[in-house]
C-alpha cells in the first residue's frame, strides 16, 4: 500500500512538472515572439533614424551661411577677375 501511494504521488509530481514545463516551453515561445516583433521595430526605427540623420545633414549643409557665403564670394571674385580681364584685354591697343 506505502508504494502505490508513493507510485502516485511521484505521478502527480511528473505531472505536474510536465504541465509546469508546457507552460514554459509556451511561455518561452511567446516571448522569442515578442523578440521578433520588437526586433523588427528596432530595424524599422533604426532605418527611419539614419534617413532623418542624413536629411538633417542636407539641412545643416544648406543652412551653413559661413561656407555659403564663402562660396558665394569666391563664385563672385572668380566672376570679376574674369570680367576685368575681359575688360582690360578689349582696351588694350591693338598691335601688329
Amino acid at each position: 500500500m506505502y508504494m502505490r501511494k508513493e507510485l502516485e504521488g511521484a505521478r502527480y509530481s511528473n505531472s505536474a512538472l510536465l504541465e509546469n514545463n508546457s507552460n514554459l516551453q509556451i511561455e518561452i515561445e511567446s516571448m522569442n515572439n515578442h523578440i521578433r516583433v520588437v526586433s523588427h521595430q528596432n530595424d524599422e526605427l533604426t532605418k527611419e533614424i539614419d534617413q532623418f540623420v542624413q536629411a538633417n545633414e542636407v539641412i545643416r549643409q544648406r543652412l551653413d551661411r559661413k561656407n555659403r557665403v564663402k562660396e558665394i564670394r569666391d563664385r563672385n571674385d572668380y566672376n570679376l577677375q574674369q570680367s576685368h580681364a575681359k575688360v582690360s584685354h578689349s582696351r588694350s591697343p591693338i598691335r601688329h
